[in-house]
């Protein structure tokens, strides 16, 4: 149980927020008095790990500078062996005099810090090095005991404050005397195991609590990928994948959980990763995970409840690894179908900690009826451009006080983060508060938020509270949505305008240009220059997003050319971000900024112009073609493509496009996808009756060439085909994609927008799993090239169409001329905007006769 778990282990980890001891006051050991010190600090002269000894060195010269700059004392840095009998000093990482002077470096725990005034020297020490074998000279997976100690003494005593990563980001205050209190011996425990999170500065991660995962092999949530890789044994063993529509699938890396030598390979990479280092391996199934169906799965565990199966089979996993490696931990995760605890069972074997995706206060409630011997850590969904906002703020100070309450009510004991560090400008203060509140021992996010403004921003304190509370009034509402709203419905188009409104705006203008006027000192007007910058780019987004929003309202000339104008200014903005053109480009680092990418370290120039990720993305009006549009005298959304289908009587499923049924239907003509003349003239006609769904195809043909079948769900859109885009629910939300190329057993299917949650990765992205009841035929000559297309109504969940029914869709061609890359693209109803079949706003309307 959560609470018991409490007992077993926090006790024995913590006390209360960190502190263990602390000696009554006695003379100060006196460090700098007056511009003045005598002290040195002194690093071991033998650190065994290479990297952990260029990072000691390199972090005790950045505490000589910070120290330097607060106080115009700089302390020389120098090795132990250098130091004069009785010299005074502050004594960094494992030296001699640390440990004969009482600190058992074996008993300190994961990133224990300590702080302790022996005689004239003051010891800052804590674990140094790699935690395990993969470490290699990758900082971030080495421990830093004593650099935790620097930072914490620093904060506690110097009143300095690590506030955005990068030397512009810590905040030191002038001090001319910096003292500490004989007696002084201090163990500083974190709150939490870890706080992973992508590292930018590791002085600043280990400052601000983002602890990395020493003890614990995390695979970002998914380890089925890395135990049993499609890449690798697809090919030599298929039945180690899933079976979906009748076969073995590699796609998405599903596994087939019941085959004994997946199961083996499992155990096997949970062994390695130990035998490495690791106390604690974390075990998670793929991510939107499909399970197998095969005959063997099917009956596992005697369940018809795959959840339920997961739960069961990683519990089984758990148990016979505890007889492999015993002592070591497995950190099952609850996330997808294992969201919720498992029904059959409610005590989990003696080696299990389990890792929640899910973390409301009624899903952590039903796991307090559960035995979980090493507690719970979460998978942390705060930050990230897969929100609906994209790159803008999103949180609350108001929601990260009520989380970290509710985590500490619940004793959760680790931190994943992902996604953080996007916006250090907009978003600074809560990475800040949030950190401050992790270790306070009273969360007070206004508290928190003051503290940050007036490090950061000195005498512009004022404006840039007034700045920040604005963001955070304006997020209420939001923030309210994102609990009770189905998440589908939260599109960007309408939550960015909606929540930051034009009086929003104005007021976040008026205070950052009355704190960019008082601003004076230099690391001040840098913190304004990133705030700055990101802000002028989000306020471009919305206003964008408000003027697309008016036009769609009212298709005018004059609206389109306002929007032009807005779209214009953006893309400018986003050409200082990246001056390179290209989709893949990363961003321009700031002057000052070295070590803070805005939008984040993952961000591509593709990813920012489309506003983010996932339930962010944003095609128009990001990526329309304004000069294309212009040429070809179009406004978009002013007209909209329309066809009627008739009702058949016969046999359809034929090539007697001319006669019978067929006759009655109007033949549809296909163009350039962005309006341009096809170079191979094609059209087709629909049809309809009481079961199935008919569409014919007839085109020209130009190049005659060799076609490879690609089978059930292959890459057939590397070659000629024709493509059927149906949304039968007439919403624009959700979709059908039927794809075939110039030959029998060559076909794709696929769903898109049924994933409703858009934290799942297969958000708005196709859905191959689903094979609908379809079928077609191709006739082709060296001239000509038909085909008949028969889908079986009841295969998309909705009833036969009745007179009057209007379905939405588009139906298009693509043909590759050299037969390898760069195809033409031909759709009925086109979308000059961008090259892609699948925008729903651009289907046209079927109307059923």
């Amino acid at each position: 149980m959560i609470r018991k778990f409490l007992v077993l282990a926090c006790l024995a980890v913590l006390t209360g927020c960190s502190t263990v001891s602390e000696a009554p006051k006695s003379a100060e050991l006196v460090l700098i008095d007056q511009g003045k010190s005598n002290m040195v600090i002194a690093v071991p002269d033998v650190i065994e790990n290479k990297t952990t000894e260029k990072l000691l060195l390199d972090y005790a010269r950045e505490f000589s500078k910070i120290l330097a700059e607060g106080s115009g004392v700089k302390l020389p840095v120098v090795r132990e062996s250098r130091l004069a009998a009785g010299q005074p000093a502050i004594m960094v990482g494992k030296t001699r005099f640390a440990v004969d002077n009482g600190i058992d470096f074996a008993k300190l725990r994961l990133w224990e810090a300590v702080i302790k005034v022996s005689g004239n020297r003051l010891i800052l020490a804590g674990i140094d090095g790699p935690h395990n074998q993969d470490a290699g000279g990758i900082t971030w997976r080495h421990q830093l005991g004593s650099v935790r100690a620097i930072t914490e003494f620093l904060q506690k005593y110097a009143g300095v404050r690590f506030l955005i990563p990068g030397k512009n980001g810590i905040h030191v205050p002038a001090f001319k005397r910096l003292a500490v209190a004989g007696g002084t011996d201090l163990h500083l425990l974190p709150r939490y195991i870890y706080g992973r999170r992508r590292p930018l500065d590791l002085l600043h991660e280990i400052a601000n609590g983002y602890f990395n995962a020493i003890d614990t092999k995390l695979y970002g949530g998914h380890s089925y990928y890395t135990a049993v890789p499609a890449k690798q044994y697809f090919a030599s063993h298929p039945e180690y994948f899933h079976v979906v529509g009748g076969s073995r699938s590699a796609h998405g890396g599903h596994l087939c959980i019941s085959n004994p030598e997946v199961q083996e390979l499992m155990l096997k990479e949970m062994a390695k990763q130990c035998d490495m280092g690791y106390d604690c391996v974390e075990l998670s199934q793929t991510d939107a995970y499909v399970p197998c169906v095969c005959e063997n799965c099917r009956k596992l565990f005697n369940t018809k409840d795959e959840s339920e199966k997961l739960w069961l089979f990683h519990r089984s996993l758990a148990e016979r690894f505890a007889k492999i490696r015993p002592g070591k931990k497995v950190m099952i995760i609850a996330y997808g179908p294992t969201s919720q605890p498992p029904k059959t069972f409610r005590k989990f074997p003696s080696n299990v900690r389990i890792e929640l995706c899910r973390y409301d206060e009624e899903t952590l409630e039903k796991w307090t009826q559960y035995e979980v011997p090493h507690g719970f850590t979460v998978y942390l969904y705060n930050w990230g451009c897969y929100h609906t906002i994209g790159f803008g703020p999103k949180r609350t100070v108001a929601y990260l006080e009520d989380q970290l309450k509710l985590f500490r009510k619940y004793d959760i004991r680790a931190l994943y983060f992902c996604g953080i560090g996007e916006l250090y400008g907009l978003e600074g203060p809560q990475y800040y508060i949030y950190n401050a509140m992790m270790a306070a021992d009273k969360i007070d996010g206004a508290a928190a938020m003051k503290e940050y403004c007036r490090a950061a921003f000195g005498k512009a304190a004022a404006p840039m509270e007034k700045f920040y509370a604005a963001i955070d009034d304006a997020l209420g509402a939001y923030q309210k949505n994102l609990r009770s709203a189905r998440l589908r419905i939260l599109k960007p188009g309408g939550v960015i305008p909606g929540t930051f409104t034009p009086d929003v705006i104005e007021l976040l203008e008026r205070q950052l240009k009355a704190a960019e006027a008082i601003a004076a000192e230099p690391k001040v007007k840098a913190r304004l220059r990133l705030v700055r910058a990101e802000f002028d780019f989000f306020k471009a987004t919305v206003r964008s997003v408000t003027i697309y929003n008016a036009y769609r309202l009212a298709p005018t000339q004059a609206m389109f050319d306002q929007l032009e104008k807005e779209v214009s200014r953006r893309e400018q903005l986003l050409n200082r971000f990246f001056p390179q053109k290209t989709d893949q480009a990363r961003v321009k680092r700031l002057p000052g900024w070295e070590k803070v990418p805005v939008f984040g370290p993952g961000a591509t120039r593709r990813m920012v112009r489309a506003n983010g990720s996932s339930g962010a993305v944003m095609g128009a009006p990001f990526d329309w073609n304004f000069r294309l549009l212009r040429e070809k005298k179009i406004l978009p959304f002013k007209t909209m493509q329309r066809l009627t289908v008739k009702r058949a009587s016969g046999d359809v499923f034929n090539f007697d496009f001319e006669k019978g049924d067929w006759a009655k239907a109007e033949w549809n003509e296909v163009t350039g996808i962005q309006l341009a003349l096809p170079s191979v003239p094609t059209r087709f006609k629909t049809l309809y009756d009481s079961k199935y769904f008919y569409v014919a195809f007839d085109g020209e043909v130009k190049n005659v060439r060799k076609y490879q079948p690609m089978g059930q769900d292959g890459n057939c859109w590397g070659q000629d085909g024709f493509e059927v885009m149906i949304d039968p629910f007439g919403d624009r939300v959700r979709h059908y994609h039927l794809l075939f190329n110039f030959l029998p057993d060559s076909r794709y299917d696929a769903r898109m927008g049924f994933v409703e949650n858009w934290l799942d990765p297969n958000f708005n992205k196709s859905d191959p799993t689903w094979n609908g009841k379809w079928d077609y035929k191709v006739r082709l000559t060296d001239r000509r090239v038909q085909a008949v297309v028969r889908l079986e109504i009841s295969s998309m969940q909705v009833p036969p169409p009745a007179k009057g029914t209007i379905w939405t869709g588009n139906f298009g061609r693509e043909e590759f001329h050299d037969g390898i890359k760069n195809p033409e693209l031909l759709l009925w109803s086109p979308n000059p905007e961008a090259r892609n079949f699948h925008d729903r706003d651009k289907f046209g309307e079927m109307v059923f006769e």
